[in-house]
């Protein structure tokens, strides 16, 4: 009696330091393996809500490479009809030789594994913590009838004391998870306030772009998906963070990625994450974005660009609201919402093949169109004053204007960089001044088309079209004659180097946007 107290003294002691795997090893293989002289000892852990179990730690001689797969066999696998969950369910540890076990549970992988790996003798028991059953312990030996009814006797306090060691690596792995997690949030927040933003409030008074506000303070209460669309530098990301910042989701980080910014081969990676092993230089696991964003709202900037393999495993996450990390096995639920732009038009996409029809009825349950610089021109003092006294200020040179006639300028350009080119303009033109007023030389790119009056607004008797400048103040008639001028010239197509958005020298999204509003069909 007194050597199995001293005995689970010993081993109470050495319990009480365990906090890691390592440490529960060092135990494992320096007290337990000379006190039962097993040959392979596996502890499995159990989450009760998700009705699966893995393997927590797992022995095998050096020399018995084959041993190497138990770890793996044992990694989220279902409880249900599992050999854990007979284990864990018998009032009392026992002992069996293989072959009953084969008997009994004919079907189960890790059954036939101990069969094959010649296992003879076990003894196995229930792990319990607190009142509450949090996994199994199995001793093995490949000697037939190995264990002794006295190491039989010895198993439920040595597994009673094993389950409060199991209970503090399991806990401890939790509180590095999420220590991992808030550095992970941490490093996100730090590398988004590093980032400049183009304005840090979207500005505008046109009718347009409150028609935009008005759809965002509809949507944002919602966890609906919202697709921005729109030309490049229209402010698609402040949009994102407009229908956030006004969700019940406005608490946690807004997470961005840009599936434009990513080689293909990592995007998967970068999204839902790896498990150590996924692939060559996976030394870790590593949580993705969706992950990330759990709680939260995912940015999915320049969704048009991601590769149509990828957009499968999206459209997964769209529907079934789980994620599998690159070389998991178990799905991940995930509560995320999701924003996505894009400064393409994924109809035409889906038309030609590059863009799954299906994700983009998935994306486009509540779509936002914000609209370019050139239909809001309005704003365009509004913002060329903004960025003005921005740079301005940031250069130290104070009492900067324009003039009415150099305002007229931006009134009457095209803007194919929206907001984003006319920032650059303003930066760009505050840097080069030498007096009180603005001008728009660009020495280093395109200049400003120079204000001049519109030319009249008549197609040639010839079926000749005119640029698309000079027809600014034309009537909608004489505007949809020129244009069908153009389109039959073109033999009906629209993009290209001689279509007819290059004939009438506006873009393409311009011109369908016209043919529209003003009942053009596409037949020639």
């Amino acid at each position: 009696m007194k050597q199995h107290l001293d005995v689970l003294l010993s081993i109470s002691q050495a319990v009480a330091t365990i906090h890691n795997r390592d440490e529960l090893m060092s135990v494992m293989t320096t007290l337990l393996k000379p006190l039962f002289g097993f040959d392979d000892a596996v502890v499995m852990v159990i989450d009760v809500a998700a009705q699966q179990f893995r393997t927590l730690y797992a022995s095998a001689p050096a020399d018995r490479t084959r041993h190497t797969a138990i770890p793996a066999l044992y990694d989220n696998q279902p409880l249900p009809g599992s050999l854990v969950e007979w284990i864990i369910a018998q009032a009392a540890p026992f002992r069996m030789d293989t072959g009953e076990i084969v008997a009994r549970f004919p079907e189960l992988p890790g059954t036939r594994l101990m069969r094959d790996v010649g296992i003879q003798d076990s003894l196995m028991g229930a792990l319990r913590c607190g009142g509450q059953v949090i996994g199994s312990l199995g001793l093995h030996s490949e000697t037939p009838g190995h264990f002794s009814a006295y190491q039989q006797e010895l198993f439920q306090d040595v597994a009673d004391l094993l389950a409060v060691a199991v209970g503090n690596v399991l806990a401890n792995e939790e509180i590095l998870a999420l220590k991992q997690q808030l550095e992970l949030e941490k490093t996100y927040l730090v590398e988004e306030i590093k980032t400049t933003h183009n304005f840090t409030d979207i500005i505008g008074t046109s009718a347009v772009l409150q028609a935009a506000f008005h759809q965002v303070e509809q949507v944002a209460p919602t966890d609906s998906t919202v697709l921005l669309e729109g030309e490049t530098g229209t402010g698609k990301e402040l949009f994102a963070r407009a229908v956030h910042d006004q969700s019940p989701r406005r608490g946690r980080v807004l997470i961005k990625v840009n599936c434009a910014a990513l080689p293909p081969q990592l995007i998967e990676s970068e999204l839902f994450g790896h498990e150590r092993g996924a692939f060559t230089g996976a030394h870790e696991r590593r949580i993705g974005k969706f992950e990330l964003a759990a709680g939260s709202t995912i940015f999915l900037d320049e969704i048009g660009e991601l590769p149509l393999e990828l957009q499968a495993k999206l459209l997964r996450v769209l529907q079934e609201r789980e994620i599998e990390r690159l070389g998991g096995r178990q799905p991940i639920p995930v509560d995320v919402r999701v924003v996505a732009a894009t400064n393409r038009r994924l109809s035409t996409e889906v038309a030609a093949g590059r863009f799954r029809a299906d994700l983009y009825y998935r994306l486009s349950v509540f779509p936002i169109y914000l609209p370019a610089l050139r239909e809001r021109t309005d704003d365009i003092p509004l913002l060329a004053n903004y960025f003005l006294e921005k740079y301005s200020r940031r250069m130290k040179k104070p009492g900067l204007g324009i003039k009415a006639g150099a305002m007229l300028e931006l009134l009457r350009y095209e803007w194919p960089g929206n907001v984003r080119e006319l920032e650059n303009v303003i930066e760009q033109a505050v840097i080069l001044t030498r007096d009180a007023h603005l001008s728009w030389g660009r020495p280093l790119g395109r200049a400003l088309p120079r204000a001049e009056p519109p030319a009249p607004a008549r197609p040639a008797a010839n079926g000749a079209f005119q640029p698309a400048a000079a027809l600014k103040q034309a009537a909608g008639v004489v505007e949809k004659e020129n244009i069908l001028a153009a389109l039959r010239q073109a033999n009906g197509r629209i993009r290209g180097t001689h279509g007819a958005a290059a004939l009438l020298h506006m873009p393409p999204t311009t011109l369908e946007s016209k043919m529209k509003r003003l009942g053009i069909a596409r037949k020639f």
